[in-house]
């Protein structure tokens, strides 16, 4: 269920462009670039800067959540926007349905963790069903100024959020495998005559198949293993 939004209110810009300074002062504390804040209408309640070097679960949004609680007195936040620099994750965005928040705005999407893009908990209506303990989907505002909020974010080593990030992941491009000689992927292989052995070419069959299961798992699970192969073993499959 999509529940986006294209309207923007008239102070949605200033409370971004404070979320995107506050994303760089927690870059500027040796910290990644989040940061969020809550308000109701115009009216700013609680910032929030990432302070995952404290503690793990201390992302931008939990930590302006908390905040909002203490200043208000109340864990309904059902008048208030959450604003924050990067698509909340799928803990923050549990909260976020915890704490009842009516709307959301975010900036740069996360295409591989987020609670909106990645898995749909922001949208989930299932959930609002356990009531009182979730609320219903709030309006979400998605990619708003993502190109103010990417400036900072390419600051850090952070490639994976912004609307482009599965086209600029570097684990998909075609990277040698940890062989000590170099080989082609799509190296051709002899097809024998009937009748015809060669222990040679079988095992350089069986190596290829070897390469390529390697291949496979280090590109379709994500593992970020690769497959090492002996020096004799590489020169057996870059002969033809």
């Amino acid at each position: 269920m999509e529940l986006k939004s294209t309207a923007v209110r008239k102070y949605d810009e200033k409370f971004m462009h404070r979320c995107i300074a506050l994303s760089q002062e927690a870059v500027n504390s040796g910290d990644a670039a989040f940061g969020s804040l809550i308000a109701i209408d115009d009216r700013l309640i609680a910032e929030g800067l990432n302070d995952y070097k404290t503690k793990i679960s201390e992302h931008a949004e939990i930590v302006a959540l908390n905040k909002a609680h203490k200043i208000l007195g109340t864990s309904d936040l059902s008048a208030c926007t959450l604003y924050t620099s990067c698509e909340p994750c799928p803990m923050c965005s549990f909260m976020l349905r915890e704490f009842k928040i009516k709307r959301v705005v975010f900036a740069l999407p996360s295409l591989y963790v987020g609670g909106y893009s990645k898995w749909p908990i922001l949208q989930d209506t299932e959930i609002s069903e356990l009531k009182p303990i979730f609320s219903n989907p709030p309006e979400v505002l998605a990619g708003f100024m993502e190109a103010e909020a990417k400036i900072v974010m390419e600051k850090t080593q952070l490639w994976m959020f912004g609307s482009d990030a599965k086209s600029r992941n570097p684990n998909k491009k075609n990277k040698p495998l940890d062989i000590s000689k170099p080989f082609s992927p799509k190296t051709e292989v002899k097809v024998l005559k009937k009748g015809e052995h060669s222990f040679k070419i079988n095992e350089r069959v069986m190596l290829l198949h070897k390469i390529s299961i390697f291949r496979w798992l280090a590109e379709n699970l994500n593992t970020g293993e690769k497959g090492v192969l002996r020096e004799g073993e590489a020169s057996v499959i870059s002969k033809k």
